[in-house]
């Protein structure tokens, strides 16, 4: 596809943008793209750690225009900030701040190839809220990999169709990205400097119109599917509590994906068991919950460590075997007070052994069931983000207002960066002028 085709097919989503571009010839070769971000309903740091976990793309989203350049540059405009970024391409250099996520996926995907001779421009602009907790860095991750198959080199890179051969693998491959870690052929690096996973990878590729997925992460798969009860609403609340991964969050962040690491590690250095990580420790035939003190023990450097070990272990358990199957069954069934009493599970495990709430998260979520919300909780990273909440249909525009007023009284330093709005599950990346090696990775 090239832009002229792009032009012609006057898709409301990117119009606005293409004025952007008048400057590069017509016959360049082009994608258009809109990547959402996410929400996640259950599983809180399950996903590194080979856990399950509930979610669904968000409708609020990113949309770009990416079209091939002939120097070998990213150039990324943000048209909702009017942030510009020229990124050299030989090679990749590492960067900091949201320049980051653009420069890990260009530096991963360019790696164990000739320095190419062309490059991208990219333009784009997004509403998802910025440090949230709904995944827009993930999401900006997204669409700077996606843009970037504009580049022959990387379309090509030999590596990568051997390592990432189906969309599974590619929202596995996402996360190694981000995290670093080496995937199939394609050595690691530093990615952005957070230890995670895959989740917010997968929904935001896999997200389906009104449905919410159930994914496992050892290795990344859809497991089930749930249809979005008509007579419920998604609502939303920001905290105006910044989360961004680049600051004190990340070394949160990173702690309790090294204690999950370590317990998952050191089981499957004593069994054999392959991924070394929690989900594969917990599913073995081998696993005895017994054991785990004497596990925990044997890795523990203190008193302090073994405490958090535990409540690593006990969070993740609790939150794969007994809330998240749990939920299924109550949604399946229309159960919906027994869903809420396992989503009020969930936070409270969050907060006293996960360790990842604020004030303003927890009160948050007392906020929307005292509104009137059937469930509500947490989701992202946690340091700070945002609450997801469920309502009834016929009482949802009550309730929102009324959990926004609460909240704005109780914290009004975050009036002016607080949000609260309705979501729904959307669907996934949608690419228009995807080239084929693209294409074959996209669900």
């Amino acid at each position: 596809m090239t832009l002229t085709d792009i032009r012609l097919r006057r898709e409301a989503w990117i119009l606005d943008l293409l004025p952007l571009l008048e400057d590069l010839p017509g016959s360049a070769p082009a994608m258009a793209l809109r990547v959402p971000g996410r929400v996640e309903l259950l599983g809180k740091h399950t996903d590194y750690a080979g856990g399950v976990s509930m979610t669904c793309a968000s409708t609020r989203k990113m949309t770009g225009v990416a079209v091939r350049t002939d120097r070998p540059v990213f150039e990324m405009f943000d048209a909702t900030s009017g942030q510009r970024m020229a990124l050299n391409l030989t090679p990749p250099p590492e960067m900091q701040g949201w320049y980051a996520y653009p420069s890990a996926a260009a530096r991963r995907l360019l790696s164990h190839v000739p320095a190419p001779s062309t490059g991208v421009r990219l333009v784009f602009r997004g509403n998802i809220p910025s440090a949230a907790g709904m995944s827009s860095s993930s999401a900006l991750l997204v669409l700077s990999a996606l843009a970037l198959f504009m580049v022959p080199e990387v379309a090509s890179n030999p590596r990568l169709s051997e390592s990432v051969k189906t969309p599974d693998a590619f929202c596995a491959f996402l996360g190694a990205i981000e995290s670093g870690y080496d995937f199939g052929s394609m050595t690691g690096g530093s990615g952005v400097g957070l230890r995670g996973g895959s989740q917010d990878h997968t929904a935001i590729l896999m997200g389906r119109e009104r449905e919410v997925g159930l994914f496992g992460y050892h290795p990344v798969q859809r497991l089930h599917s749930l249809a979005w009860p008509d007579d419920m609403r998604l609502l939303v609340g920001v905290s105006g509590v910044a989360a961004p991964k680049a600051t004190s969050a990340r070394e949160k962040y990173n702690r309790a994906s090294d204690l999950a690491r370590r317990l998952g590690g050191e089981f499957a250095r004593r069994h054999g068991t392959s991924p070394p990580v929690m989900g594969a420790m917990i599913e073995s035939d081998a696993f005895d919950e017994s054991h785990v003190i004497e596990l925990i023990d044997a890795i523990a450097t203190g008193v302090d460590d073994r405490t958090a070990l535990w409540h690593r272990f006990a969070q993740f358990h609790d939150e794969c075997t007994v809330v998240i199957p749990g939920a299924l069954d109550a949604w399946e069934s229309g159960d919906w007070e027994a869903f809420g009493t396992l989503v009020s599970r969930s936070q409270e495990m969050a907060g006293s052994w996960l360790g990842n709430q604020v004030p303003e998260t927890d009160r948050l979520v007392e906020m929307a069931l005292t509104s009137g919300a059937v469930a509500a909780s947490s989701f992202g990273a946690g340091f700070g983000g945002a609450v997801w909440a469920m309502a009834r249909s016929n009482d949802a525009e009550t309730v929102l207002e009324r959990w926004k007023s609460a909240y704005c009284v109780t914290f009004p330093q975050h009036r002016i960066h607080s949000d609260f709005f309705f979501d729904e599950p959307g669907p996934g990346v949608v690419v228009l002028g995807a080239p084929g090696p693209l294409a074959s990775l996209l669900p």
